[in-house]
């Protein structure tokens, strides 16, 4: 998810960085969507997605996947609403603003998508929350079971071997 939130940003800055969408876009929530778009869209995800791939890893870790997949699902509905929120509030405010209407009736066509953005942290917050209960409750050593089920350990002992033989117990 990460990687395809920076694919978004990043045409996104592109298509921003073109001169007439700049001049009209340059002050408004577009930016702001924009920068929300690269910091909780990649950047978290990327930072939540290494930090649970590592902890369902470690033997002697709390681990409840169930947790953690209700945290992606919160954070990623948080994210795509605020994100699409604040581009078109960001395009109705630039379309007022090169329509050389009173910068006043931009604010005022603004305040429900503001609203909105407002709304939105409730999943993202709700989704942090997530996040750390995934990692502090659950059984003990869980998700490496998940990963002995599912993809073996060998590429565990193959990384880290003495990780590898704190979960099978031998020390």
């Amino acid at each position: 998810m990460s990687t395809i939130f920076y694919l978004v940003v990043s045409i996104q800055g592109s298509v921003q960085a073109q001169m007439a969408v700049n001049q009209a876009v340059h002050f408004s929530d577009w930016v702001i969507g924009h920068s929300h778009l690269a910091m909780l869209g990649f950047a978290t995800f990327a930072a939540a997605g290494g930090l649970a791939h590592v902890w369902q890893r470690i033997p002697w870790a709390r681990y409840n996947a169930r947790a953690l997949e209700s945290s992606y699902w919160l954070m990623l509905a948080g994210v795509i609403l605020m994100v699409t929120d604040l581009t078109i509030a960001g395009l109705v405010e630039a379309r007022l603003w090169q329509s050389a209407a009173p910068w006043l009736d931009s604010v005022r066509a603004a305040r429900p998508y503001w609203i909105v953005r407002t709304g939105s942290a409730l999943p993202i917050v709700g989704g942090f929350v997530m996040l750390l209960v995934g990692l502090t409750t659950g059984q003990r050593g869980a998700g490496l079971q998940s990963v002995e089920q599912t993809i073996g350990l060998e590429p565990v002992r193959e990384i880290a071997p003495r990780l590898a033989a704190a979960a099978s117990g031998v020390t």
